[in-house]
């Protein structure tokens, strides 16, 4: 089991998660728990995501969100650059 799946799961949480560009392989273990336990997952093409899901042996609802579609994307999954960027910087002024 990887570690981090003994901790607590936060309510709202953006994860940005590097993949894989050739080789499936190459996906960390922390991705791969990442990836099998979120709700909703954004990616540039949902079709290609499927093999890398199926091998993390993950089953998040999909979106794509890519150049063409990310202004009316990122709104329905309640997600803004400006939240995201403010939170992270209350987050770095805890510490």
């Amino acid at each position: 089991m990887h570690p981090a799946a003994s901790q607590p799961r936060p309510q709202v949480a953006l994860h940005v998660i590097a993949t894989p560009i050739g080789n499936l392989g190459d996906l960390s273990p922390r991705a791969a728990h990442l990836l099998a336990t979120v709700d909703l997952l954004l990616c540039e093409d949902t079709r290609h995501s499927g093999a890398l899901l199926e091998r993390a042996g993950a089953r998040p609802e999909r979106w794509s969100l890519n150049a063409h579609n990310e202004l009316s994307r990122v709104p329905a999954a309640d997600v803004t650059v400006n939240s995201v960027l403010n939170d992270f910087q209350r987050t770095l002024a805890r510490r």
